[in-house]
């Protein structure tokens, strides 16, 4: 389902551009998906043959005949959904967490319920529980519950963000906090309805007066790609991170324009389906004319049922309507047609923090001298595979492989925007690199659904294009 999973800056006329949400919640591109890229043997997914946009219809999510599992492979087991669920939303992960109650609230933990008035609540992980500072020395247990009443913004918190300064969301569901025992940190969520949450993904994702059937399509793809984390996660304390570097992004409870509110209600409970499982559908902000396939991007991409393949459900395409589209709208020196520059002692700076974030690929990077490609290209997308980056520890020359996917978001995807390169080069002690495209390339172009809109075509005819083997089902009403 919809997610596999950086993000870029909002220009006028032009969607919040997100860089994939990851699927793993270690680091993404966004649109929905995690940001890892495949080392396996390439594979080409076959373009579905043209067909009429599928009609909306309900359908089981498990049903009769779905996708064959594999022998060796158990399907995991997984609840209904035939109303809207309630999601949780991580905020924050720190030894000491802290919210504000904009309105009074009761506190749930052990089966005891105590009045929370307005104002500062903070909760510290201790030795089996946590403990607040309404409640002073008892340990509430691992799992404390906060139930407010009102109808609007609820409590609110101060997040830190990758990079930036914090920010402070508002937010309309109920706060729980969760002792995670392995970090032993205590865990801010809010469990929300997906239809509340997604007002505030699409205030966002979206600029309000783009065509409507480009926003309801970005509806239906955010709606599939949190009912696949929901379902993914579902016996977990949490299902979707806040921040578009791991998931899409979130702003919590803000001004609802009215043009975004109808298409939430016109959409409401309409998801991408593939063999019966929502799908993590993502999407990026400009293909450059030519999509990626998520076997590249994500090659072990499973539905929540964790069996079905979904990485033929967004194969590699022509897409014209970015190019248009990107001209259209201002943005083709952004993300048509980009040049990007990097010191080297900023490609080392970012390669060597991307290398103590993953401890596991037991890499270690002294000073970069050269980035090359590595033949060959992604013969379907011709985007980039792997690099080998030539670097020094001391005296000794080491010469790296890595992904060009990884790469891209351990140097900086703010400036390397794609992995779709036209150009390579150092110049000096300078990087530069030029390319196509804005985000990792999988499912949906944001600026195409712009342009198509802008020709006519409706939401089902942009799903069906990037999503060819989807339906578009009613979960929920």
């Amino acid at each position: 389902m919809a997610a596999r999973w950086i993000r870029t800056l909002m220009v006028a006329c032009m969607v919040v551009l997100s860089f994939s949400c990851h699927i793993d919640n270690s680091g993404v591109d966004r649109g929905g998906v995690p940001a890892s890229s495949s080392n396996g043997p390439a594979y080409v997914p076959q373009a579905a043959p043209e067909a009429a946009p599928a009609p909306l219809q309900p359908a089981p999510y498990l049903a009769p005949g779905s996708a064959p599992a594999a022998a060796e492979m158990p399907r995991r087991q997984l609840p209904s959904i035939e109303l809207e669920p309630r999601i949780g939303v991580l905020l924050a992960a720190t030894p000491q967490v802290e919210l504000t109650a904009l309105v009074p609230g009761t506190l749930e933990a052990r089966g005891r319920r105590i009045g929370i008035p307005v104002g500062v609540v903070s909760f510290t992980a201790v030795t089996g529980g946590l403990r607040s500072s309404v409640t002073g020395s008892q340990n509430l247990g691992p799992d404390v519950i906060i139930h407010f009443n009102g109808t609007a913004a609820n409590f609110s918190a101060l997040l830190d963000q990758p990079f930036g300064k914090p920010v402070r969301l508002r937010l309309a569901g109920n706060a729980e906090v969760h002792l995670d025992h392995a970090s032993r940190k205590a865990l801010l969520v809010e469990r929300v309805g997906i239809e509340t949450y997604l007002a505030g993904v699409l205030v966002s994702e979206v600029n309000p007066t783009w065509p409507r059937e480009a926003l309801k399509a970005q509806a239906v793809v955010a709606r599939s790609y949190a009912t696949d984390r929901y379902l993914q996660n579902f016996q977990q304390s949490w299902q979707l991170h806040w921040h578009f570097t791991v998931d899409m992004s979130y702003a919590g409870v803000k001004p609802l324009p009215p043009r975004i509110a109808e298409i939430l209600s016109e959409t409401r409970g309409q998801i991408l389906q593939y063999q019966g499982l929502p799908v993590p559908a993502l999407f990026h902000a400009c293909s450059g004319g030519r999509t990626e396939s998520a076997v590249h991007f994500k090659p072990d991409l499973k539905g929540a049922d964790g069996v079905t393949d979904m990485t033929v459900v967004m194969p590699s395409i022509e897409d014209p309507a970015a190019i248009t589209g990107a001209a259209a709208l201002g943005l083709t020196s952004s993300h048509l047609a980009w040049h990007g520059e990097m010191s080297l002692a900023k490609v080392t700076s970012g390669l060597q923090h991307w290398a103590g974030e993953h401890p596991q690929d037991r890499e270690v990077f002294g000073e970069v001298e050269s980035v090359r490609i590595l033949p060959p290209l992604y013969p379907d997308s011709g985007r980039v595979e792997r690099v080998t980056i030539r670097h020094f520890d001391g005296r000794r020359q080491i010469d790296s492989e890595m992904s060009g996917a990884d790469f891209r978001l351990a140097v900086g995807p703010g400036v390397i925007r794609s992995t779709s390169w036209t150009r390579c080069q150092v110049r000096g002690d300078t990087l530069v690199i030029d390319g196509n495209g804005y985000g990792h390339g999988v499912g949906m172009s944001q600026v195409s659904a712009y342009q198509m809109a802008h020709d006519g075509r409706t939401d089902q005819e942009i799903l069906h294009l990037f999503y060819p083997l989807a339906q578009v089902v009613q979960r929920w009403r």
